[in-house]
This record gives C-alpha cells, sequence and structure tokens, in this order.
C-alpha cells in the first residue's frame, strides 16, 4: 500500500480534520473545488497561508488524490445544501478573488478517492 502524504501526519494538519468533516457529510451536498495542491509540505502551507488570507481556514478542507498516478491534495471550499448557493459562491469567489472553483458533490469527490485509489493516502 501507498504511504501517507508526507508531513500530513501532524494532528493539526488540515488533512486530519478533512476527513472526518467529508466523512460527516451527506453525499448529496454540493461543495467547491478551488485548487488541486502539491503534496510537497513547504508548497502546500504556502497555499494554505494563501486561502487563510483571502478565505480564512473554517471551510477550507483537504483530500488526498491523484493526479497521472501522483498524488495530489485536492481543496475544497465549504459544503451546500442547494446547487443555487453552491453556484451564488462559486461567483463570489470567482469575481472577488479570481478563483475558477468547480461545483463538486460530496459523493463526487468520496468516488475520486475511491477511483484513484488514494485512500491509503489519508494520515493514519
Amino acid at each position: 500500500p501507498a504511504a501517507a502524504l508526507p508531513g500530513v501526519n501532524h494532528p493539526a494538519h488540515p488533512l486530519q480534520a478533512s476527513r472526518a468533516w467529508l466523512a460527516e457529510q451527506p453525499g448529496a451536498r454540493y461543495t467547491l473545488q478551488i485548487a488541486l495542491g502539491d503534496p510537497d509540505p513547504r508548497k502546500f502551507e504556502r497555499q494554505l497561508r494563501k486561502f487563510d488570507d483571502e478565505l480564512g481556514l473554517d471551510h477550507v478542507h483537504v483530500y488526498p488524490t491523484r493526479l497521472a498516478g501522483q498524488p495530489r491534495l485536492g481543496v475544497l471550499y465549504s459544503a451546500y445544501v442547494l446547487r443555487s448557493e453552491a453556484l451564488a459562491m462559486k461567483q463570489q469567489l470567482a469575481q472577488e478573488w479570481g478563483y475558477q472553483p468547480q461545483l463538486r458533490t460530496i459523493a463526487g469527490v468520496r468516488e475520486e478517492i475511491r477511483r484513484t485509489d488514494s485512500d491509503a493516502l489519508w494520515p493514519k
């Protein structure tokens, strides 16, 4: 099995809290993927500081995935019951911060983790 991503075993790392958050959310809820981050701890810390400066980290959640077989960190923003709420926030993030968020469902994110065999990348 693949080893967990480097540098993510610290209890304060966003992956620790995000795993529980993702498990608790109903699959039909919507979320916005705002980035696909580099798993290098220094690069990801810089990216997290940017999100904290612009959005705060209260609603930012991180999950492991793979792109072309390489580990990556998907970055999600919040969860929404209604698609219209998510679309309104998608527009706001684009207008205020220049993000180009991708509308996702929680079930879709879980399926991506399963399909890319990324479950082993969660911290132990």
